[in-house]
């Protein structure tokens, strides 16, 4: 018998072979059991390993295991002697000034939760901070207390960091270029806060070689208002729209030869 084009006998075979999957699935099932959790993807917000959350979210701006990143080295006892916990979770959280540091809360448009945000901060404290390297050592404060005297700044700049970021002129312009690059370009500038300028003059870059406040001036570490003076002085020279040859309202070069 004949079907529409159709085999009866095809039908029955593909019938057979489909009745025989279902069998086997169910004979899998019953004796090897129901899934295992370890055989389940967990899902995103299910995530609390250290090592993954801070490889997915942190590590392609503050490098593999806290250091050789784009940004500041986290693997660096002098860091969390002068950040705490509550700060480094606020940052985590909410992010920093300008979008450079972003928002990894779900409250602030992220996707960690504070659990994660939590397991985070911990690993990295657990991992990097050293308290029995700082006993004795009185560190700068973390944020400046007070605007800082531009001038001042200047000779502080000329003293402490030219030798390796060059020496420059009244207006910021590097005249002799130093090992370390200038930190006075306006692309520079305008990728770092005036806070990261801060942390970094105090805690360094040792992953870089960059030394820290002690350091700069041998015999001489920067007191508190030497980093404000000199944080002031570069940050007076960050330009509102670096590398654009048309800052807002001079117009493009065929306005300004048309006349329109």
């Amino acid at each position: 018998m004949k079907t529409a084009g159709c085999d009866w006998r095809q039908i029955a075979a593909a019938g057979a072979l489909l009745l025989s999957l279902l069998g086997l699935s169910g004979c899998e099932r019953l004796i090897n059991g129901p899934a295992k959790a370890h055989d389940v993807e967990p899902r995103p917000e299910q995530i609390l390993e250290f090592k993954v959350l801070y490889s997915e979210n942190c590590q392609a701006c503050h490098g593999a295991d806290g250091r050789n990143g784009p940004s500041i080295a986290l693997n660096n006892p002098l860091y969390f002697g002068i950040a705490s916990d509550d700060l480094i979770r606020h940052w985590v959280t909410d992010g920093g000034p300008g979008g450079l540091n972003p928002a990894f809360g779900t409250e602030s448009g992220g996707l960690l939760t504070d659990d994660q945000i939590n397991v985070i901060v911990k690993g990295m404290h657990e991992r990097w901070a050293k308290p029995a390297m700082l006993v004795g050592m009185t560190l700068p404060p973390y944020a400046a207390s007070q605007p800082g005297n531009v001038a001042h700044g200047a000779q502080v700049y000329a003293q402490a960091c030219a030798s390796c970021h060059g020496v420059a002129n009244a207006d910021g312009l590097v005249l002799k270029p130093g090992k370390s690059g200038s930190i006075t370009d306006p692309t520079y500038l305008a990728l770092i806060s005036n806070q990261g300028l801060r942390t970094i003059t105090i805690v360094g870059r040792p992953d870089l070689g960059q030394p820290d406040y002690r350091n700069d001036i041998p015999g001489h570490p920067l007191s508190d208002g030497e980093i404000t003076d000199v944080v002031a002085w570069l940050s007076s020279h960050r330009q509102a729209d670096p590398g654009n040859p048309h800052p807002a309202g001079s117009g493009t070069e065929l306005q300004k030869r048309t006349g329109q």
